[in-house]
């Protein structure tokens, strides 16, 4: 393939684009690949194109290519051999003639969409730059339809502050609505004016420079809108570490920033609905639930110790030891209930085990604290058993597994087993 588009390059010369000026145009068709399968796509190359091929982060144009003889929806754009600007298309109507002269129409919708985020882009650089310094260096981007992806050199994630300003100086200079300038010149003389170059990106001597607001100035081939106010807002969705000292935005910008905001709109009016408040005391109302629900809180865990306070003390210890079996507590219950038992009077050993529920078990073994005793040690078997494992823990050990069945075995042997060691004492 790669042969292929040298020839047609070699034979044909660069494909001149035309997008910077006009989202139409007329194009001759130089050479047409069919698709290998039913499902695969054409490969049209014309003398002149309006379509942007993908390039400098920016996703390539979609469109239609009509003609006399043949009809087609271009799906994707992207540069080959270099220079040759290569459509891929799908056939919707009759058989493509080569040499035919035909109209190339990009989805304008699209563009325009593209267009707002990729000036977007610029403008987040350069408002990145004032907030956090001159050592942010775009890493790489993505400019879709949908949404604006920016990379950049920083060490540390950027506080709710640092985003809201950020948002505050791009969203300013949209609403200033300055025209967006772009220049050709001499790539010494861009770099002295203070351009920015984008990361990997290559530049010939004579560079396209496009200045957006009053301090954005960046080499750039992309397309962009005429002036800041047609982009309409810009909104921040994310920020987060993708490598080492390397931070990733993801934003929107027009609809889909307009979009997002009603959705924002949409859950506070639903939970005002559900609160039954206005909007605007949703975040109060909150607050008030959740100081409730800590009060609540505080309740069940004051009844919640009572009740273990009651089981604690009508607990049958024997000889200084006791084994017991108390289901439907969680594991810090059940350890919570062992060291109220082992608070007694009298009390050397405790082990109790149950199951919370949900196929899970639990046991805990506590010892006084001068009986010579290792709690790991007395249910070292009982964990294996079932199906976990305790590691060395003196005065509280406690483990867990799936084998609730044997619960109830496990505590015979370890009464067993205290009853000969401790109880005959």
């Amino acid at each position: 393939e790669t042969e292929h588009y040298r020839s047609l390059l070699d034979g044909f010369g660069s494909t001149l684009f035309t997008g910077h000026e006009t989202t139409s145009d007329h194009g001759r068709l130089l050479a047409s690949t069919s698709p290998k399968d039913d499902e695969g796509y054409y490969e049209l190359f014309f003398d002149r194109t309006p379509f942007y091929p993908e390039g400098g982060g920016q996703v390539g144009d979609t469109g239609v290519v009509v003609g006399d003889s043949s009809e087609f929806e271009i799906v994707d754009t992207s540069y080959v051999a270099g220079s040759l600007v290569r459509h891929r298309a799908k056939l919707t109507r009759g058989i493509p003639i080569t040499g035919e002269l035909m109209e190339l129409r990009v989805d304008k919708t699209r563009r325009e969409a593209i267009r707002r985020n990729h000036t977007g882009t610029h403008l987040l650089h350069w408002a990145l730059r004032k907030v956090l310094g001159d050592h942010v260096r775009q890493q790489g981007s993505l400019v879709a339809p949908d949404r604006l992806r920016f990379d950049f050199t920083h060490f540390s994630p950027m506080s709710a502050e640092e985003k809201r300003e950020v948002e505050a100086l791009v969203n300013a200079e949209i609403i200033a609505n300055v025209g967006v300038k772009t220049d050709l010149m001499a790539k010494d003389e861009a770099m002295k004016k203070g351009a920015m170059a984008f990361f990997g990106d290559k530049y010939s001597d004579v560079v396209r420079v496009v200045r957006a607001g009053t301090s954005s100035i960046e080499l750039c081939g992309g397309t962009h809108v005429e002036s800041l106010g047609a982009i309409g807002l810009c909104l921040i969705v994310s920020e987060a570490s993708i490598g080492s000292n390397t931070r990733r935005i993801e934003a929107v910008t027009g609809n889909a920033a307009l979009e997002r905001v009603w959705g924002f709109e949409d859950i506070i009016a639903d939970a005002a609905f559900k609160l039954k408040v206005s909007p605007s005391e949703v975040s109060e109302k909150i607050e008030q639930l959740r100081t409730k629900e800590r009060e609540l809180q505080d309740q069940l865990k004051g009844l919640n110790k009572e009740r273990l306070a009651k089981t604690a003390a009508s607990a049958v210890v024997t000889a200084g030891y006791g084994v017991l079996r108390q289901d439907g507590l969680s594991p810090e219950d059940l350890r919570e209930l062992a060291l109220m038992i082992r608070s007694r009077s009298g009390t050397k050993v405790i082990v109790v085990a149950g199951s919370p529920g949900e196929g899970r078990a639990s046991i805990v073994c506590a010892v006084g604290k001068d009986t010579g005793l290792i709690a790991s040690e007395i249910i070292k078997d009982a964990a294996g058993k079932l199906g976990g494992g305790v590691g060395r823990q003196i005065e509280v050990a406690t483990a867990g597994g799936k084998n609730v069945d044997l619960l109830d075995e496990v505590l015979l042997e370890i009464e067993g087993t205290l009853r000969s060691t401790i109880g005959n004492k």
